[in-house]
């Protein structure tokens, strides 16, 4: 198992040197430079008669509205690589759809609070652990491991482009810095608060921009525009 994984993986990276992708690095700096100037607009927007922290603890706040955009703006990169690799039959194809439906989910689960009406159900039935706040928290933490083990066994295909397993990892770093936030600082304070969401937010920018870095990796992969291949 071990042998095959790694000759899967030393194939994606064979296959992964022959793609140049354009200059990434503006685009990073320049969306990075955006959130971080949204999570400071945020701090200091507050509307009338709110909480200091309202943009970061109520779902209609800003922060849930980017953060949702962000993770819907992944699922749909996801979906465009989806249709390219059917197209041209790659075997990526269920890589793409796994991670299209992955952040769709996520993106409605931050409009809609799937996991805050699951974690009152459970609550109703049984008291959450004395060290967790609630199971809303439990449920969110449990996102992390389902999110690494996705990661570990789908490395082999997501590795085959560039920047794209790197971007995911460093989404996964800022969730996992997020969620020890949200479990460590009990009771919650306005500081602590921003810093957490700031932190979510981070995590689904990298999101996106992975999942927009496939996108490319397969539109410079693949002879789109050849008349040839028609």
């Amino acid at each position: 198992m071990t042998g095959y994984f790694t000759e899967k993986i030393k194939e994606s990276l064979d296959y992964r040197k022959n793609i140049v992708v354009p200059n990434f690095v503006y685009i990073t700096i320049f969306l990075t430079i955006f959130t971080l100037l949204y999570i400071f607009a945020s701090i200091v927007i507050i509307p009338e008669n709110g909480p200091q922290n309202f943009n970061f603890i109520n779902e209609r706040g800003t922060i849930t509205v980017m953060s949702a955009i962000f993770l819907i703006s992944a699922g749909a990169f996801s979906l465009s690589s989806a249709i390219v690799t059917l197209k041209y039959k790659d075997r990526c194809k269920w890589f793409w759809l796994i991670l299209f439906f992955a952040f769709m989910f996520l993106g409605f689960d931050e409009l809609l609070q799937f996991h805050e009406r699951a974690g009152r159900i459970i609550h109703n039935i049984i008291e959450p652990p004395s060290i967790f706040r609630s199971w809303n928290d439990i449920i969110v933490i449990m996102y992390g491991p389902i999110a690494l083990m996705g990661i570990f066994f789908l490395f082999p295909l997501g590795v085959r482009y560039p920047m794209v397993m790197e971007f995911f990892l460093m989404a996964f770093i800022f969730y996992f810095i997020h969620t020890f936030i949200d479990s460590t600082f009990q009771p919650r304070t306005v500081s602590s608060t921003i810093f957490e969401e700031s932190f979510k937010l981070l995590s689904g920018e990298f999101l996106a921009l992975g999942s927009f870095m496939g996108l490319l990796g397969l539109l410079w992969s693949f002879p789109i525009n050849n008349p040839a291949d028609s």
